[in-house]
């Protein structure tokens, strides 16, 4: 799964639950992320004749690289800033931090050692989860995925990576780091290098052959 962005939207009696695996953190992705769920939260209301909360809507997101002073785990909900308390009891959205918590696993924290193998890679997910039954059924489940090839192009959506480079680059030139399109991706090539994303992965979103990515990785 790693540098991978996967969206699953799940029912499940009263509850619509939103996944998200991001691969990499921008200034941008909490908006990204919100504009969905909110669209999918308003349209609990357009059907029925009454505003219910019976339905809770939950929003989780599996986050590499955020800010060093970001927690494990982030809970948002809607609520009064000066009292703290929600506005709104049926929505609530959790951030994983997945570098701290692939952080607490190597360190022998086990709590959430499922959340830390998203992104692993294929030896360090083996490395990992050999000898343990459970966590080896769930290396295998993720093996089959990555391999499935309508589920990786799923998941590397072209209109998704266009949106994506574009935000990047809007961003970079809204901070004064460049001129240019051109200059734009190279900066956000440069700055997913930074955060170790994988080149497969730069490449699609910027659309720069890989040539041209290791040769900015070695300068």
């Amino acid at each position: 799964m790693k540098n991978k962005t996967l969206d699953v939207l799940v029912k499940a009696e009263n509850n619509l639950i939103n996944i998200e695996v991001n691969g990499c953190y921008y200034n941008s992705l909490a908006y990204r992320n919100m504009a969905y769920i909110f669209e999918k939260y308003a349209e609990l209301y357009k059907v029925g004749d009454r505003y219910s909360k019976k339905v809770q809507v939950i929003q989780i997101n599996f986050t590499s690289g955020l800010p060093k002073d970001a927690e494990v785990i982030d809970v948002t909900q809607v609520g009064n800033l000066k009292t703290g308390k929600p506005k709104i009891n049926n929505f609530i959205s959790y951030e994983y931090n997945i570098d701290k918590i692939k952080e607490m696993c190597y360190n022998g924290d086990k709590k959430y050692d499922f959340i830390a193998a998203l992104d692993f890679d294929k030896d360090e997910l083996e490395k990992y989860c050999k000898g343990d039954e459970y966590m080896e059924k769930f290396e295998n489940e993720l093996t089959r995925l990555n391999e499935d090839i309508e589920f990786t192009e799923f998941l590397t959506a072209e209109e998704d990576n266009e949106k994506l480079k574009n935000t990047l680059i809007d961003e970079a030139r809204e901070e004064g780091e460049i001129e240019g399109e051109k200059n734009g991706i190279l900066t956000v090539a440069k700055n997913m290098l930074k955060e170790k994303a994988d080149i497969n992965f730069i490449s699609k979103t910027t659309g720069l052959p890989k040539e041209e990515i290791l040769a900015l990785k070695e300068n």
